[in-house]
């Protein structure tokens, strides 16, 4: 009950971080830990010079906890750090039927951690509800030319597959919680998926965002949250944990874009959060005179 001037009511529905690229780890109502697309490579690996492009500072030695693992697609960037993850906390994997095979007899997976999925499906796991949406995620929007050694980690040939599985098929969410917080994660190119949540009113969108597609796409991202009605956007893809600030030019950017919102009087907005930080979502309710 609020009965005093300055009284505040908060309760807390979410947890999370990001990492780097799509790595975010997310603690759930039920006090399970999601981590999705695992990138934590250790600082004194040896890695090729893309591959250490992703080297942020922190390991899976620095993750809370780890019941589930979900995998969007299966570029290098976004399964590298399976093994450290499986070894110390054994989850269970999330991941498309394309690619389930190959990447079980790549890192040496047992079938019963893992937990293919199809397009489309709706799954229950009791911390949570899991509908997966088929979206597209080629490096040059649907210009690139696979070859098994174009992305990380040259010479590697079953990570070169992986690769090649990673540009064809890309797996996009919508989680349900208990508390009924509907969260969007989306990796796929801009055009292809977006409008696909629409119909399903999500609170948060975690939305793949390219530097190259900024100025062309402030009204189109700011409509976004006018048309699912989301509370909150942030973006994925340009976080940095190298101990520098956010960068300027993406600051920028969400700035435009939240003055578009509240030109239109929408209650969403876009965060660009601090990578490697903790936030809390809920609500809040303050009484005051």
């Amino acid at each position: 009950m609020i009965n005093n001037k300055n009284e505040t009511f908060t309760v807390e529905a979410l947890q999370f971080r990001f990492f780097k690229e799509n790595c975010c780890e997310m603690k759930l109502p039920s006090g399970k830990t999601l981590l999705i697309d695992p990138l934590l490579p250790d600082p004194n690996g040896e890695y090729d010079a893309m591959t250490r492009r992703f080297v942020s500072g922190k390991t899976a030695k620095d993750l809370e906890g780890c019941d589930y693992v979900f995998i969007t697609h299966t570029h290098f960037d976004h399964i590298l750090s399976i093994p450290d993850v499986m070894e110390r906390f054994n989850p269970r994997i999330i991941v498309n039927a394309y690619s389930a095979a190959a990447l079980a007899q790549y890192y040496g997976l047992f079938i019963n951690r893992m937990c293919v999925t199809e397009h489309g499906g709706e799954y229950d796991f009791g911390d949570f509800k899991l509908l997966t949406i088929r979206g597209t995620h080629n490096t040059d929007r649907g210009k690139q030319v696979f070859k098994f050694n174009s992305l990380g980690m040259d010479g590697d040939k079953g990570m070169s597959e992986l690769n090649a599985l990673g540009g064809l098929f890309n797996q996009n969410f919508l989680l349900t919680l208990p508390n009924n917080l509907r969260i969007v994660y989306d990796s796929g190119d801009y055009e292809a998926s977006l409008s696909n949540w629409k119909q399903y009113h999500p609170n948060i969108i975690f939305r793949r965002y390219e530097k190259q597609i900024l100025d062309d796409h402030i009204e189109n991202m700011a409509q976004v949250l006018l048309d699912t009605g989301a509370q909150f956007m942030f973006p994925l893809g340009l976080l940095d944990i190298k101990g520098s600030d956010r960068d300027a030019e993406s600051m920028e950017y969400v700035e435009k874009v939240n003055a578009v919102l509240e030109k239109k009087c929408a209650y969403g907005r876009m965060i660009y959060p601090m990578p490697g930080q903790w936030y809390s979502l809920g609500s809040t309710i303050s009484a005051r005179q």
